[in-house]
């Protein structure tokens, strides 16, 4: 996986900074980090395996929006860009902790996830993933707001209301992909271990 999104990464991205984008990714833990604690993705490489799964989503979400089989350039960078790095948040913010659970009648001590908050965590998932990923390149607004609303509706921060959501997929048709991407895969593809 980590050869397929570096490979995305590299093929699509032309813009100032990515290579130090990907080293960040490569020395936080990226690869190895979980997508959730107890929902899709929660295993080692869920992370990784997540925003790959939500880029091949993203793709026909947005040629479908906008109606056509091929994009440009531009649009296939904005939206690989937006969809390999929309949960960077997530980074750091799972330690595996041990719990006792009873197995046929016997109590074993099994490994889980438990979410360790980061830095990053009081901004809000959406705009926290936006500004790490500013750090290193500049985002369009498209991609800013791609990325800021990827949670669509489920996003519980003061800073959303459906009124915005609506606002920014209206707007920005990126936005939408994103966010019906995102729901689709952590809802039918990717499983819980």
């Amino acid at each position: 996986m980590k050869k397929n999104f570096e490979d995305l990464v590299r093929k699509n991205i032309k813009r100032e900074g990515v290579d130090d984008l990907l080293a960040w990714i490569e020395k936080s833990g990226f690869y190895k980090d979980p997508a959730s604690c107890n929902y899709h993705g929660n295993y080692e490489g869920g992370l990784c395996e997540h925003s790959l799964n939500v880029y091949e989503q993203a793709l026909i979400e947005y040629k479908k929006i906008m109606n056509k089989e091929d994009l440009t350039d531009k649009e296939l960078e904005s939206l690989t860009i937006a969809a390999l790095f929309h949960d960077v948040c997530k980074v750091g913010s799972y330690r595996i902790e041990m719990r006792n659970t009873k197995q046929n009648g016997v109590w074993i001590q099994v490994p889980f996830y438990k979410f360790v908050p980061t830095d990053y965590t009081p901004l809000g998932h959406g705009t926290a993933s936006m500004v790490i990923v500013q750090n290193f390149i500049k985002l369009t607004l498209d991609e800013a707001v791609a990325i800021n609303n990827h949670m669509g509706a489920t996003d519980c921060s003061t800073y959303h209301n459906s009124d915005n959501i609506l606002l920014g997929y209206k707007k920005y048709p990126l936005s939408y992909a994103i966010a019906t991407a995102d729901m689709y895969v952590a809802t039918f593809i990717e499983k819980t271990r």
